[in-house]
């Protein structure tokens, strides 16, 4: 996907101002070994990854706290 391969979208994330939350319905550290590299998780606040469908509320609550 994108994370392991899009630099420009690490410079679109770069350039956004707003809470950037990289999320991952799976663990990407309990697969393939070319997926543990994320290049997008330098323009990330914070990376949520493996607790499936729950990861989006749990993005969705660290992107609204303050």
């Amino acid at each position: 996907g994108l994370t392991h391969t899009s630099v420009s979208l690490l410079d679109s994330l770069r350039a956004f101002r707003g809470k950037v939350v990289e999320v991952h319905l799976s663990n990407i550290m309990g697969r393939e070994k070319f997926r543990e590299r994320s290049l997008t998780a330098a323009g990330a606040d914070g990376i949520i990854s493996g607790f499936k469908h729950r990861s989006y509320t749990l993005a969705l609550e660290a992107v609204v706290d303050k």
